[in-house]
């Protein structure tokens, strides 16, 4: 995350809405919907959390323009505000204390299972698969439980399902795609159908291209499916790598709001 604040492409984002998901000991957890151009020059818009520690700013409000930054590779969190601030004592201490609590519980079981299960042979009652042997992928287990999740949590970022389909949201070019053929897959997530698309769109450079994907589509988009075309974001750079857009393609376009 500090690499990214370092590093990172900048890229102006502007607040399409904004709610309060939930507010916790004067920081507030906003569930945003963020437009800004990609690396194609492309507007997208994403859904994006942040944490807002310090609310009566009003940093965030609808029509303001936040600072962003942009990991050139992409990787986990892919982009984080400007301003974010890394440095939480809070959080750290936390971190910490959990860190020298777990180093706590493996010397204290190592004494308690000596005492205990040694039976007059020392150390050799240690075998394989005793846990304190397992200690240390039981330590990367909690671990990650307790740093990266809350970590993630603290300081927002992409929602999942963007997280998911980041590559095409940052690098993608808009095009509007004809749909030849929209079949149920049998398949259902959450009681939503997927659904498998056979598309047809021409590309910046005037090609054709049929691809085919699947796609879990709500209940209440269903009817979409009776339309010809259908917005979808490709890679130019692999045409046949597309997805369905409309989730990231701002409902009123402008082109140069920067």
């Amino acid at each position: 995350m500090m690499n990214i604040l370092r590093t990172g492409l900048p890229v102006t984002a502007h607040v399409e809405r904004k709610i309060i998901d939930k507010e916790v000991r004067g920081t507030q957890v906003l569930d945003l919907q963020v437009s800004f151009k990609n690396l194609r020059d492309t507007l997208v818009v994403v859904p994006f959390v942040i944490h807002d520690s310090q609310p009566a700013l009003q940093r965030y409000e609808v029509g303001e323009f936040i600072k962003m930054k942009v990991d050139p590779e992409l990787k986990e969190p892919v982009m984080l505000a400007e301003d974010l601030d890394l440095n939480k004592k809070q959080v750290m201490q936390g971190h910490f204390l959990s860190f020298l609590g777990l180093i706590a519980f493996c010397v204290l079981y190592l004494i308690f299972s000596y005492w205990l299960q040694n039976g007059g042979t020392g150390w050799r009652f240690l075998h394989f698969w005793h846990p304190w042997v397992t200690i240390p992928f039981w330590g990367l287990v909690l671990g990650w439980v307790l740093l990266v999740i809350p970590l993630g949590e603290y300081y927002g970022g992409l929602t999942p399902g963007a997280q998911k389909d980041a590559a095409l949201i940052f690098n993608g070019l808009f095009a509007k795609g004809a749909i030849l053929e929209a079949d149920n897959t049998g398949l259902t997530i959450n009681d939503q159908p997927q659904i498998k698309f056979t598309l047809e769109y021409m590309d910046q450079s005037g090609e054709l291209h049929i691809v085919r994907l699947k796609k879990i589509v709500r209940l209440i988009n269903l009817h979409r499916l009776g339309q010809e075309t259908i917005n979808i974001l490709y890679d130019p750079d692999e045409p046949n790598n597309v997805l369905l857009g409309d989730d990231y393609k701002p409902k009123n376009t402008i082109e140069d709001w920067i």
